[in-house]
């Protein structure tokens, strides 16, 4: 019983955190959009790299 009780609780925080991880990311990501579209100008000369 322990032991399926340890194995369900390491896999519960596993996905806690990657869903964190996940979240993180998805913050990231949004940022990084955010930047893009309020500097065009800067975002062709980066891409263009």
């Amino acid at each position: 019983m322990n032991i399926m009780q340890s194995k369900k609780e390491a896999e519960k925080n596993k996905k806690e955190r990657e869903l964190a991880q996940a979240k993180e990311l998805a913050e990231k990501l949004k940022n990084i959009v955010v930047t893009l579209k309020l500097k065009p100008e800067k975002t062709e000369s980066f891409l263009a790299q």
